[in-house]
């Protein structure tokens, strides 16, 4: 496998969602038992073999950047800070950090998950493509009847509140430093944005299927029920003993 090198974590989101902990607390350094979600991430990182991992901060950065450097000293893998003035977005900030390599993962610092991230950088290597995304299957439930006309305008089928099944982005991506040509020089400008950009000038995406853990702890019920099940199996998340 080619050696994996560098990380870009996205830390710098109030998370409005956790109120009222985000007010004191940055979202990455949200506890799951004696570790911090950003460590665990940063832990990860380190054991497969990745050589540096940038932090774009944002809110409360000074809090990031005292927690990374003590954490630092623990760990092999080389931590940088990287501090917006104002939100730019998810891919936004790439435009202002020096000395990204050729290609490089991006992810939001705010996931619990077992995705080997070594993999969809060697995807998007074996693929060649611009950018390649992690990506999982989950139901989603519709609220209402959904209904099925004919092409005279009656009812030809009906299904109350039906279970639909989507392909999702997972926060986890690798990208070719050559997407940094895409990205408008100011304004805020989101992962969304950049796939737009790419399928609008025919260039492909490639995807890597991953049907193992993960959760966003962006909500406040999912951060809970992401607690329980890292107290319940730290060594599936962190490796260790």
């Amino acid at each position: 496998m080619t050696e994996t090198k560098q990380a870009v974590i996205l830390a710098g989101g109030k998370g409005s969602r956790l109120a009222p902990f985000n007010t004191v607390l940055p979202k990455p350094l949200m506890p799951l038992g004696d570790y911090s979600i950003l460590e665990i991430v940063l832990r990860q990182l380190d054991r497969a073999g990745f050589a540096e991992a940038v932090i774009a901060t944002g809110h409360l950065s000074e809090i990031i950047q005292a927690f990374c450097a003590s954490l630092e000293e623990r760990l092999q893998i080389k931590i940088r800070i990287h501090s917006e003035k104002e939100p730019q977005g998810t891919i936004g900030p790439l435009r202002e950090i020096p000395d990204l390599e050729e290609d490089f993962l991006l992810m939001n610092g705010d996931i619990l998950t077992t995705l080997p991230f070594p993999e969809i950088l060697e995807l998007r290597r074996r693929e060649k493509t611009l950018a390649a995304l992690a990506i999982g299957e989950r139901d989603h439930t519709i609220d209402f009847g959904i209904l099925r006309l004919d092409q005279d305008g009656a009812v030809a089928e009906y299904r109350e509140k039906p279970t639909l099944k989507d392909w999702v982005s997972l926060g986890v991506y690798a990208l070719s430093k050559e997407v940094l040509q895409w990205i408008p020089k100011e304004g805020r400008f989101d992962f969304p944005d950049l796939v737009h950009l790419l399928l609008e000038g025919n260039r492909r995406i490639a995807t890597y299927p991953f049907d193992g853990y993960w959760k966003d702890i962006g909500r406040l019920e999912d951060y809970e029920a992401a607690k329980v099940d890292f107290l319940e199996n730290p060594n599936q998340f962190l490796g260790e003993g």
